[in-house]
């Protein structure tokens, strides 16, 4: 709903245009090392809203699995972190 797109849109990878280009790469190699290995996944990227701004946000997915461990699926969440980054950079820029 943020971005606008349409869930179909999204799957399988095209939720990576939905990402501020300088964090599409990095992004990208989390989700695959979370993929490959089955670890939790967690990383922060700015995300463009339908309206066309970027916000940062904290993305995470935990795998779901069988009874055998075997992963079936992922839980993913992603929290908007913006209002809180600018608010620790401008305390930042205050004490300097």
């Amino acid at each position: 709903a943020y971005t606008g797109r349409a869930p179909e849109e999204a799957m399988p990878d095209g939720w990576l245009d939905s990402l501020h280009p300088d964090d599409v790469e990095r992004t990208r190699a989390a989700w695959e090392e979370a993929l490959r290995t089955g670890a939790r996944y967690e990383v922060e990227h700015r995300m463009r809203g339908g309206g066309g701004a970027y916000r940062w946000y904290l993305s995470q997915g935990e795998p779901l699995r069988s009874g055998e461990g075997r992963i079936t699926g992922w839980f993913g969440v992603a929290t908007d972190t913006h209002d809180r980054r600018a608010a620790v950079e401008a305390l930042r820029a205050s004490e300097e």
